[in-house]
């Protein structure tokens, strides 16, 4: 069995996505906001913040090539759009990377198309290095269905702009949203997975006991140390059972034990909330060379028991200090376990013409000045002094 490697071999914190414009997507009108390590969105239902963490869902789909797939499955162009096509006609977007001394853009425009899809209007690249007189741009044109970024990085001639395209289709792959809502009896993080499924921890945890099977045979310390919090926040687990199925071959199905060392349990006698709980955990401790340049989660204390909710804001500021972290919430407990200048309030707005859009507004240490004397943040989200919260 391996041990972990050093601490000198991990990887070194990747480049930061430090701004975000979007514009027609969803509740969001337009948004140009700057981000740090740690972004937490707060509001109510409905205000927008799971839109947000959408963005990343949308830039997944746009970097796998499958944009048209994602439009469909999510009500095609005319619920994507902001108001539909009528109102909104094109869907645009900027993300600039910052770090080293050097900056990096990739923005793109999505336009209405019949019968209801979105297509490229204009894909750009853009890059500059301090003390370089002229940036380097690169448009890969427009009318196109689906991305040109895997096509320029992985064209035969070597040039810079397949390399620029190289390296951001790398930093845009390691842009990750985990998501463990789905549960349900059919859910396949509850039934038996391929073995060897281990590269990366699948958003939905779709793969979770693979993965958990292969940091136990690799990474044993990190293996560990993520079964001790395990049983924090699940107090009834002592221990997990990952053992290759002997009747399906290659195949594996999560089980455990109570404290009792005669029976065990399958993953369907596992409560949503333990369940939730254990993808939780292993995605925010997973060993620092596997994890994504920036993690999103939304709504991570659904379902879970306030210890554990507390348990997951403990791992939340510890890997912000490693990769980048955005957060959609509504819980008060969790709010209260961050810093003002780390939350971002969403709030639900009308124009003139009466059309709802999102606002986002960071809060200020300054501005809740004698507030936080007596109260924590939570309990000012819940006092509705933070904005954002019940009406």
């Amino acid at each position: 069995m391996n041990s972990d490697p050093p601490a000198s071999a991990q990887h070194q914190r990747p480049e930061r996505l430090s701004n975000l414009k979007i514009s027609g997507f969803r509740s969001i009108r337009a948004l140009d906001i700057d981000l740090g390590d740690l972004t937490v969105l707060v509001g109510a239902n409905g205000s927008g913040k799971s839109n947000f963490v959408g963005v990343f869902n949308l830039l997944s789909a746009l970097l796998s090539e499958r944009l048209q797939v994602y439009i469909q499955r999510e009500g095609a162009a005319s619920s994507i759009l902001h108001y539909g096509p009528r109102v909104t006609g094109d869907l645009n977007a900027e993300l600039t990377f910052a770090g080293e001394g050097r900056t990096s853009t990739y923005a793109f425009s999505l336009g209405f198309a019949a019968p209801d899809r979105l297509i490229f209007l204009s894909e750009q690249l853009g890059f500059h290095r301090d003390g370089e007189p002229k940036p380097f741009q690169r448009s890969l044109g427009g009318g196109h269905v689906e991305t040109q970024l895997k096509q320029l990085a992985f064209q035969a001639s070597e040039s810079a702009p397949r390399t620029v395209a190289r390296v951001f289709l790398r930093r845009l792959q390691e842009l990750r949203v985990y998501h463990f809502h789905d549960t349900s009896k059919t859910a396949p993080i509850r039934l038996a997975q391929d073995i060897d499924d281990h590269r990366a921890l699948r958003n939905t945890g779709g793969n979770l006991v693979a993965f958990l099977y292969m940091l136990m045979q690799r990474y044993p310390a990190h293996y560990e140390r993520i079964l001790t919090t395990v049983r924090l926040a699940v107090p009834y687990l002592q221990d997990l059972v990952l053992e290759p199925d002997r009747l399906s071959q290659g195949k594996i199905q999560l089980r455990w034990r109570d404290h009792s060392p005669d029976y065990e349990f399958g993953a369907h006698q596992l409560s949503d909330g333990s369940l939730r709980a254990i993808a939780l955990i292993t995605a925010l401790m997973q060993p620092e060379e596997l994890l994504p340049a920036l993690i999103a989660l939304d709504e991570p204390e659904l379902g879970l028991h306030p210890s554990a909710v507390a348990t997951v804001a403990q791992l939340i500021q510890a890997v912000s200090r490693k990769r980048q972290v955005i957060v959609a919430t509504q819980s008060s407990r969790l709010i209260a376990a961050f810093a003002p200048e780390d939350v971002v309030v969403v709030e639900r707005a009308e124009d003139s013409r009466g059309y709802g859009g999102s606002t986002f507004q960071r809060l200020s240490r300054d501005e809740l000045g004698a507030w936080l004397d007596d109260y924590d943040l939570g309990q000012l989200y819940d006092m509705n002094v933070t904005g954002g919260g019940p009406q």
